[in-house]
């Protein structure tokens, strides 16, 4: 009944049409998963980065000029200890590349803590569990927005033989209309 009132008024249809083609009216919640295919490693103090480049994502092109809100950022990895003693496994991340783990701990933002890794044993977190390791989301959130930052994966304490194994998942989400 509704409709059929504002299709006899043509100015309403007109606007509406209008507001559709505008991209007012549409709007929705998408979903990114970026693999991680190198290894994150932080040996001895050798340390490297993974660089994350969103706007080389197809669905990030599409709606990057509309997005409103990154809404969640969510993670799976698995985290090596080579050392013989339990260690605490951290991920930072930062707008900048670092060479050294005291450059990366004064400049990037600690996003992960907490994960204990056994002597010589792996860790897994799953997408599910990675949001009780979260620290400083609304940072976290602001340099996703931004569609380009580095991963960096740190041991808390010595002995340093931390890695981030090949094959880790950021499940990202974000509103765009």
């Amino acid at each position: 009944m509704y409709l059929r009132r504002i299709v006899r008024h043509p100015i309403a249809l007109l606007g509406i049409a209008a507001l559709l083609a505008a991209g007012c009216i549409v709007s929705g919640q998408f979903t990114i998963i970026l693999n991680i295919e190198d290894e994150i490693a932080y040996i001895d103090e050798i340390l490297n980065s993974e660089e994350i480049d969103l706007t080389d994502n197809d669905t990030w092109k599409e709606h990057q000029d509309d997005i409103q809100n990154i809404i969640d950022v969510k993670f799976e990895v698995t985290l090596e200890n080579g050392t013989s003693s339990a260690v605490t496994g951290e991920i930072y991340v930062s707008e900048s590349e670092y060479t050294t783990a005291d450059a990366v701990r004064a400049n990037a933002t600690l996003v992960v803590s907490g994960i204990v890794v056994d002597p010589n044993d792996t860790q897994s977190i799953s997408f599910t569990d990675s949001a009780k390791y979260i620290t400083h989301l609304s940072e976290l959130l602001d340099l996703v927005e931004e569609g380009h930052f580095f991963v960096y994966g740190l041991a808390a304490d010595p002995p340093y033989e931390i890695t981030v194994q090949s094959g880790a998942r950021l499940l990202i989400t974000f509103s765009a209309g």
